[in-house]
């Protein structure tokens, strides 16, 4: 193997580890109830707003919900051109109100073409995933899922069952970050700056730690970009990363 190789080895081992180390301490919350992907399920009636599904709702930063799509399945006495079949596309906004697919490598989430097997995919609602390219569920974000398949043409990426059927779904994922204070700080020579903190109340240790004479807090709350949880998470990822570092390229010298 050749020391490129051996590089990209390493780095490529180090992101499945870590993004591994993540998903371990990640908690499957609860299953939502089941989406039946037919053209016969009630949730995709017009007359209803039962496709817009609010995921993470009351989790905590390390659980997520998960969603089972089951595909439906026939008997072997029904005739093929009789079953339905789908493929479903994660899209977005644009693509879900005109049913119609525009980019040229749209990303696939099920493939619903075996109407004779039992057929589940199961949705993991989480922010992070240990599979390179595999989706990820971001909170405060909103996913939407489509089929433009129709009776006759299955790769169809224009109206179909999406516009026929109504068969489109939105995920919506609660932002379950912890919201952080912006306090605003004036210096003793008049300028003034804006500090981030989080979870700290005492805004007279917080003048002190600044080095400045006036602090007033705005209450408007901002979501963080990671949690104490997470950082804290991130941290002791970093320190394997950096140990195995050490460790891998020991070998590699030796090697």
């Amino acid at each position: 193997m050749g020391y490129a190789s051996r590089v990209l080895f390493v780095f490529f081992f180090l992101n499945i580890l870590s993004r591994t180390y993540l998903l371990t301490n990640g908690k499957a919350k609860e299953k939502l109830k089941h989406l039946y992907w037919n053209t016969t399920n009630e949730i995709f009636l017009i007359s209803n707003t039962d496709h817009i599904i609010d995921v993470n709702t009351g989790s905590t930063q390390n659980q997520y919900d998960q969603i089972n799509i089951i595909c439906p399945v026939y008997s072997t006495f029904t005739q093929e051109n009789e079953t339905e079949k789908f493929v479903i596309y994660n899209v977005n906004k644009e693509e879900y109100e005109t049913c119609r697919i525009i980019r040229p490598n749209p990303r696939i989430i099920a493939y619903c073409t075996s109407p004779y097997k039992e057929r589940i995919f199961t949705l993991s609602f989480r922010s992070f995933s240990p599979m390179p390219n595999s989706l990820e569920f971001h909170p405060g974000r909103s996913y939407y899922f489509i089929s433009t398949s129709s009776e006759n043409e299955l790769q169809r990426r224009n109206g179909g069952f999406c516009m026929e059927n109504n068969m489109k779904v939105i995920f919506n994922i609660a932002d379950t970050r912890e919201p952080v204070r912006t306090y605003q700080l004036e210096h003793r020579s008049g300028s003034r700056i804006n500090i981030v903190e989080d979870g700290v109340e005492d805004t007279k240790y917080l003048a002190k730690k600044h080095g400045l004479e006036k602090l007033s807090a705005s209450n408007n709350q901002l979501p963080q970009v990671a949690s104490s949880a997470n950082g804290s998470i991130a941290n002791i990822n970093t320190a394997v990363k950096v140990i195995l570092s050490f460790f891998i390229i020991s070998v590699m010298t030796i090697a």
